[in-house]
């Protein structure tokens, strides 16, 4: 169409230039209907007028309608030729005319056909047809022999000057169409991205979706394994509470005869052990001892609703632990003719631990030691390095293989051995082993070479305020570190209960819990520093304390505490009982609780269905003072005739029997007034209710009150001790398709 449009778009768009066809063949029927309505002017013109010129101009209408009708015809097959055919015409006839009458006026209708040449023809055809009417219109106008004339210029000017002016009435369509392509194909492109981008979106949520799904059969799962854990740790409480009747029977009687022979001999009329036995008895006592505080942490554990095995720390030598270990175990060394050497130097420090669990510790590394020892013997040494206390048992053994080295302290797992050694152990001494160590913030390797022997070494440290390790079975949490070097705040405890002091001082690290005698004590200890807190223990305390706070500045400020544990005591009290006792109980137990029940109680009817504990107790009376007459029975009838026949003055009593046990024996002595007023000590491990020490209340007060920021802490460590993780159980979906 335009030179210029042409010129500046050099790479045309196919689409565009078949757009530009499409225009041009638009443009062709106006141009054709033009062309017929100019030719039919004519012919009525020369109808109307009788010219000179009548043949000419028949001659060019005639021209123009020729033309129109081939155009017509070539539309149909092809716009570009009926175009040219069009503007060929047009020119040769124009040309004709001016040829058979010269003059200016046939040669500026040139002009109008050079525009529609521009409008309807590309640039190369534009040019072509140009360059003929300017030929035409120089011939007509110099075909006299004259010069070209000023106005015979200006036409010739005028005829050229139609390509410009048909590009400049077609530059901005032009350009329209340009941007409309240029747009066009950005459009495309983009939504070819979008296609794609589309794609992976749609991809991208089919997987999210995927994933969403498997996210909530995994929480569905959790969920599921938090109900069966849940389950599983109310199975273990009932279970250790079920077995607790089992395991601390047994131990009272091991613990109860082997303490009368070692410590009451004159409970057996004065016949003292064989030497050669005596030894052995207090081996067998202490041993029963040791497994008797190992039971009643597992039943602390299912009972004590604790996220922790409680430690309690003191500064105990490590001569005296190591002894204690080598005394336990000596006789399974002396069975199998191993020596036992153990070399602890004086300036080894004393340790801040658990005594139990290091001697535990010990004892499990020597019993591993000896089962695969058989010539040789086991060396316990120890070495400090001012930072912390290093003790190695070093055996004489087979050795451990390099590949078992890394799982030696898996639960469970036992080494592969040859022979005799192939099945030794449970697999989870060493492992409780670890536990007790990271415990008390240490660590515990292996050195060994096969058939050379194995050397286990274990890290103390000497300072009192070390985070302990967390355990993998949450047997225990992080130990909160004290305050200070190696100080620990001090917290006074007001009441008269002495288990929840107990309790305490085992379960709070990084404190030091001491009890207070009366409230003016605990004020006076803590205007001399000697207390950073008062933890109340019963309701009566906690409102002794508020209105001391009135008259006493030091109550003021100290931090208050209420923790109401509901313990033994309550439940003696529901029951209505002088005392009670879990077993297993001691000699020295039974003749506190018998102090207690004052001078006057001297006939004492002694009440259980296990024929051997009812021996153990009476045995155990008989040897506080000869003073007592005993009365055994072993069921709740034989007991309630008895009581009724002759009244005792105290009755110690079972509570699990069969037939009628002793909640039922209580029931009749309440009921009858004679025995209404007998008191009763019950000697039981596990009665009707739980034997569980629990706090009821927990409240935290200030004389002056608790700022926002110490409140909100306050709440958070509440909140984080008692919630446990949370989350909302997924709606269930139906699995997606693949």
């Amino acid at each position: 169409m335009g030179v210029a449009g042409e010129a500046s778009l050099p790479a045309m768009h196919p689409g565009r230039r078949s757009d530009l066809e499409e225009l041009q063949s638009e443009a062709l029927q106006p141009a054709m209907l033009v062309a017929l309505t100019a030719a039919y002017g004519i012919l009525a013109y020369l109808g109307l007028t009788n010219d000179s010129r009548d043949t000419c101009a028949f001659l060019v209408a005639i021209g123009v309608l020729s033309s129109v009708c081939v155009a017509a015809w070539l539309r149909r097959l092809d716009p570009r030729p009926a175009a040219c055919a069009l503007v060929g015409g047009l020119i040769a006839s124009l040309g004709l005319a001016s040829h058979l009458h010269p003059s200016p006026g046939v040669v500026a209708m040139l002009a109008p056909v050079v525009v529609l040449a521009g409008v309807l023809l590309d640039w190369r055809s534009s040019i072509i047809a140009t360059l003929l009417a300017t030929i035409v219109a120089l011939a007509t106008l110099t075909g006299s022999g004259g010069g070209l004339s000023l106005d015979g210029v200006l036409l010739i000017v005028a005829v050229s000057s139609g390509l410009p002016l048909s590009w400049l009435l077609t530059c901005p369509a032009r350009t329209a169409l340009s941007w409309a392509w240029h747009s066009y194909d950005q459009a495309l492109a983009m939504a070819e991205q979008l296609r794609d981008r589309q794609g992976e979106l749609g991809r991208l949520s089919k997987s999210l979706q995927e994933t969403c799904y498997r996210l909530e059969c995994v929480n569905r799962e959790l969920e599921e394994a938090r109900q069966a854990a849940e389950e599983a740790r109310r199975l273990k409480a009932q279970f250790a509470a079920s077995i607790s009747h089992e395991l601390r029977t047994p131990l009272n009687l091991i613990i109860g005869f082997s303490e009368m022979m070692v410590l009451a001999p004159r409970a057996y009329r004065g016949e003292r052990l064989p030497e050669r036995y005596q030894g052995d008895v207090e081996a067998i006592y202490r041993n029963a001892c040791h497994l008797s505080d190992l039971v009643d942490d597992v039943l602390e554990l299912s009972q004590i609703d604790a996220n922790r095995l409680g430690l309690e720390k003191e500064l105990v030598p490590l001569a005296e632990i190591a002894d204690e270990a080598v005394a336990a175990v000596a006789s399974m060394f002396r069975d199998k003719q191993l020596a036992l050497v153990t070399h602890i130097p004086s300036d080894v420090p004393p340790l801040y631990v658990d005594r139990t669990r290091i001697r535990q510790v010990l004892i499990n590394l020597l019993n591993n030691a000896a089962r695969f020892t058989e010539e040789g013997g086991v060396r316990i040494s120890a070495e400090s390095d001012g930072h912390e206390v290093v003790v190695s048992v070093a055996d004489t053994g087979v050795g451990i293989p390099p590949r078992d080295i890394p799982r030696v302290f898996e639960e469970f797992h036992q080494i592969e051995r040859s022979g005799r050694h192939s099945q030794g152990g449970s697999g989870l001494g060493l492992t409780i082993t670890k536990r007790f160590v990271e415990l008390h913030g240490g660590s515990i390797w292996v050195e060994s070479t096969p058939g050379v022997g194995s050397t286990f070494r274990f890290s103390l440290p000497l300072c009192d305020n070390v985070a302990a390790l967390p355990s993998r079975t949450n047997w225990a949490t992080r130990v909160r570190p004290a305050d200070g070097a190696g100080q620990r705040k001090p917290v006074l405890v007001l009441g008269d209960d002495p288990e929840p002091l107990r309790i305490l001082q085992r379960h709070l690290d990084g404190y030091q819990i001491a009890r207070a005698t009366s409230l003016r004590d605990a004020c006076r200890r803590a205007s001399r520093g000697e207390a950073c807190a008062v933890i109340a223990t019963s309701p009566e305390v906690t409102e002794d304390w508020q209105r001391l706070r009135a008259v006493d500045g030091e109550a003021r400020n100290l931090p208050l505490i209420s923790c109401t544990f509901r313990t033994i005591r309550d439940v003696r009290v529901r029951l209505g009982v002088a005392e009670y006792l879990v077993k297993p109980v001691s000699r020295d137990l039974v003749k506190t609780v018998l102090r207690r029940l004052g001078r006057g109680v001297r006939d004492l009817l002694v009440v259980d269905d296990d024929p051997e504990m009812l021996r153990l107790l009476g045995q155990m009376i008989a040897s506080i003072s000869g003073q007592y007459r005993i009365r055994l029975a072993s069921d709740g009838v034989t007991a309630l005739a008895q009581m009724r026949e002759s009244r005792p003055d105290a009755v110690v009593l079972d509570l699990i029997m069969p037939g009628i046990d002793g909640y039922a024996v209580l029931e009749e002595m309440r009921g009858d007034e004679k025995l209404r007023s007998v008191p009763v000590v019950v000697v039981t491990a596990r009665g009707a209710e739980e034997e569980t020490v629990v706090a009821t209340t927990l409240s935290v007060s200030r004389g002056e009150g608790l700022s926002v920021a110490e409140t909100v802490r306050c709440l958070k460590a509440s909140l984080d001790g008692l919630l446990r993780p949370w989350q909302p159980v997924p709606e269930r979906r139906a699995e997606p398709a693949v």
